[in-house]
């Protein structure tokens, strides 16, 4: 298999998938990170927002920063087709944060409370981070032992990453 750029059709089975999963998968930490931070704070609506902010923000700076690499590196302007690919890229950081955004957004509603949303955001966010990765392993011929166990790994560097935000909260 030839190697993938970020911001072309790759050549896998199911096209984008496996190089796009990864904006899903940044997605899905900068909202964990988030969800822990806010733990303690009872407001869901100002969690909800301070999520979706967030999300907009890394969407836009990932777009903005593509941009600019793209332009210095190939010294022209990206063509309307080129800047779509960049943005489609990148906007999928939004479908990381999804869950995380949804369950809040539930609690502002009042239709779970904001402990509900916090565990619900965590438990959706840890399975959708090994899911992605197995399903993106697989989509791209990787064996199904090797892409359980990555599933497993990035799964566990979630709980990792959980731990280390709960042990800079305490601190």
């Amino acid at each position: 298999m030839t190697p993938v750029n970020a911001n072309e059709p790759a050549s896998t089975p199911l096209g984008w998938w496996p190089t796009q999963a990864s904006n899903i998968i940044r997605g899905i930490f900068l909202t964990l990170g988030i969800v822990v931070l806010l733990e303690d704070h009872p407001d869901s609506e100002t969690t909800t927002l301070a999520l979706v902010g967030a999300t907009l923000a890394v969407i836009v700076g990932g777009i903005f920063g593509k941009v600019v690499e793209k332009e210095i590196t190939q010294q022209r302007r990206l063509t309307p087709k080129e800047f779509g690919q960049v943005t489609l890229n990148y906007s999928l950081v939004g479908g990381g944060a999804l869950p995380a955004i949804a369950s809040f957004a539930a609690a502002w509603m009042g239709l779970l409370s904001s402990a509900a949303a916090t565990y619900l955001a965590i438990i959706a966010g840890i399975g959708l981070l090994g899911s992605l990765s197995y399903s993106a392993a697989r989509s791209a011929g990787s064996p199904a032992g090797r892409c359980l166990k990555l599933g497993v790994e990035t799964a566990l560097v979630g709980v990792v990453a959980l731990l280390i935000t709960v042990i800079l909260r305490l601190t």
